[in-house]
């Protein structure tokens, strides 16, 4: 599992993995990669492009199998 910290909020989501991989997807209308990501209980969901969620709004927070 991966938690990650978004830098502005400080708010800590976890993030959809899969054999220690990300679960990934693309946006059907222009073909992007997104990265599906929730809240610590999960009660709420989130997709992004990958390309912003890597571009440092998000640190890794924790990281283990």
């Amino acid at each position: 599992m991966m938690t990650v910290k978004h830098v502005k909020t400080g708010n800590i989501y976890r993030v959809a993995m899969s054999n220690a991989k990300i679960i990934n997807a693309t946006n059907e209308n222009d073909g992007q990669e997104m990265v599906f990501y929730g809240n610590e209980d999960l009660s709420m969901e989130f997709v992004r492009e990958i390309n912003e969620f890597c571009d440092g709004r998000f640190v890794v927070h924790e990281y283990y199998n």
